[in-house]
């Protein structure tokens, strides 16, 4: 993928490497035309203006995978709350109707959010397998902001479930940290990196390369063609790096996370007979005699 994405601008070096040296070779076998030649002298502004390229590089490398980092870890802290919902609604929740709504909803709100942040995604299709036909139809009419109604969905469900006063307030603050992390996913959508430091970075690497095989014939001759093209390809290979991380929801496995999600809800929902079994039978166990630890001191 990153070399597909560097085939035209390495073409283009490889080209005018070629050229730059094809005139320096033609030069020195015709010295008697007096051509001028194309190789620079004066080196220092050029060995100068590199250690600039080099900043300019590192500081556009680190902003991105900064970004990149925040989403990876806004969408772990997403998994686990998603967890932590359902986990607490197997526990708090009597109702088995109850328990397998929100179980829906929220592996939906995975998938929603998935949908928010990307520009291709088919949102529908990518609901069929979570939620009932109807609950997708209701959903995919929703022109505004279906990640605020999955999530007023999911409010509705908590305070109609049969629990106490206090779990609904447990479950209604992991909400809110869905509705902070769909926040977070906004402003880094909405705002990226400036478009004007970062065309700055790709203009001065340009004419940076551009130059590039007029310094290196004095030392490298035809083997400048060969070099350049590779150093052409390590630096443009760190901007295009910086360029696909920038936009990290584009290339994070979100699909794999939702994935995960949703296949947590199947299995809460199938092993809480087991869970409620294992319960069941400990409270059996304390009528029953329990062993108990005795000291090996004297009593005094």
């Amino acid at each position: 993928m990153l070399i597909r994405g560097l085939k035209v601008p390495l073409l283009c070096e490889f080209c005018f490497s070629f050229c730059v040296a094809s005139w320096e070779s033609y030069k020195e076998v015709h010295p008697s035309l007096g051509l001028p030649s194309s190789n620079l002298e004066a080196s220092d502004p050029f060995h100068l203006t590199s250690f600039a390229l080099a900043l300019l590089l590192a500081f556009r490398l680190d902003a991105s995978y900064s970004r990149y980092m925040e989403a990876r870890s806004l969408w772990g802290d997403v998994v686990c709350d998603a967890r932590n919902l359902m986990r607490q609604a197997q526990g708090y929740s009597g109702n088995e109707e109850s328990l397998q709504l929100l179980l829906r909803w929220t592996s939906a709100f995975c998938k929603v959010l998935m949908w928010h942040v990307r520009e291709h995604c088919d949102l529908e299709s990518e609901l069929q397998d979570v939620l009932l036909p109807s609950e997708v139809e209701v959903l995919m009419q929703q022109e505004q902001h279906k990640p605020n109604f999955v999530l007023s969905v999911l409010t509705q469900i908590v305070h109609s479930m049969p629990a106490a006063e206090g779990q609904k307030l447990a479950l209604d603050a992991t909400l809110t940290k869905f509705q902070k992390a769909v926040g977070t996913c906004e402003r880094m959508v909405k705002t990226p990196i400036p478009r004007s430091y970062t065309r700055h970075t790709s203009r001065f690497l340009v004419i940076w390369l551009a130059f590039l095989p007029f310094t290196l014939w004095r030392a490298c001759h035809w083997a400048m063609v060969p070099a350049a093209v590779l150093i052409a390809f390590l630096l443009l290979g760190v901007e295009e790096i910086g360029v696909q991380i920038e936009e990290p929801f584009g290339i994070l496995p979100l699909e794999n996370l939702c994935d995960i999600v949703h296949a947590n809800a199947k299995e809460m929902l199938n092993t809480r007979y087991q869970v409620d079994q294992i319960v069941q039978n400990s409270s059996t166990s304390r009528s029953q005699s329990v062993p108990q630890m005795h000291s090996n001191g004297s009593h005094h």
